[in-house]
């Protein structure tokens, strides 16, 4: 298992996923100067297929300070949805970019893109060359479906009720924002069916 934390939670992946912490690698040192803000997670599954994930946690983890960190989620949460579909649409536009900074070396477009239709998946991913390839490649394709998550926990204080309706909400917006059946961001939480991606409270 490959283990991350991010907003005070603790995030299980396979063994046998590449997972990076995007905004923690290298590459997005270089990229983010340019105004574009990247999603928490971006990993390759078994399977090849992309996955991007954007951790919000507005649960109430600091009671002491008198605050509710889910309350305007909850009023209004239209406002919350646009700035995570722009951190996805920024997170492609990276991509692209890191896709550009790679076609400027000999090597890659020489060698490692023509090798790499006959490599198996799980030993390109294992190099940044292969991963940020098989990434530009299925997010290029407009027919490829792509595992976009938004994880929204927001505690244990905010009922079934006010979850469900928050989740419909969010629903309804992001049906509309892409106009691509391949692109739409579910929502998961500690509630929701996982699909092996585990998580734990850090508290």
């Amino acid at each position: 298992m490959s283990n991350f934390k991010e907003s005070g939670l603790q995030f299980s992946f396979p063994k046998n996923w590449r997972v990076i912490k995007f905004d923690e690698h290298r590459f997005y040192k270089y990229v983010h100067g340019i105004g574009l803000k990247g999603v928490d997670f971006i990993g390759i599954k078994e399977n090849g297929e992309l996955l991007l994930i954007e951790v919000k946690n507005y649960a109430d983890r600091f009671p002491q300070d008198g605050l509710f960190p889910y309350a305007a989620l909850l009023e209004n949460p239209i406002p919350f949805a646009e700035q995570i579909a722009q951190k996805f649409e920024d997170s492609f536009q990276l991509i692209e970019v890191i896709h550009k900074y790679y076609l400027r070396k000999f090597w890659f477009r020489k060698v490692a893109m023509r090798l790499m239709p006959f490599l198996p998946n799980n030993f390109v991913s294992k190099y940044d060359w292969g991963f940020w390839l098989k990434v530009y490649e299925q997010c290029a394709n407009q027919t490829t479906e792509i595992d976009l998550v938004w994880w929204i926990e927001v505690g244990p204080k905010v009922s079934t009720t006010q979850r469900f309706n928050l989740h419909h909400q969010l629903h309804q917006y992001f049906n509309t924002y892409f106009q691509n059946p391949s692109r739409f961001i579910r929502l998961l939480d500690r509630h929701s069916d996982q699909q092996q991606i585990g998580i734990t409270d850090d508290e």
